[in-house]
């Protein structure tokens, strides 16, 4: 588990190895040097990355381009 010190917010994330169900959080690598935490989309043989801020643009992928690294499995918030 990884706790931000700038937010009271933690994630923690489970190993998938290249799996993830439509429409999972997971832990993305891009192009083996970009790591981001999206929804995953599949559409047909590319990959979508949905952003949870809607100021963010969704990203696509081929399929070489990504690979799960892990699926988001749970998120603390302390208030």
């Amino acid at each position: 588990m990884r706790i931000p010190s700038e937010t009271s917010s933690a994630t923690s994330s489970k190993s998938e190895a290249d799996t993830a169900e439509n429409g999972a959080i997971v832990v993305a690598l891009i192009d083996d040097n970009e790591v981001t935490l999206k929804r995953l989309r599949r559409k047909g043989a590319s990959i979508a990355l949905e952003p949870a801020n809607p100021a963010h643009e969704t990203r696509i992928f081929g399929p070489d381009r990504v690979r799960v690294q892990g699926r988001l499995v749970a998120l603390m918030r302390c208030y």
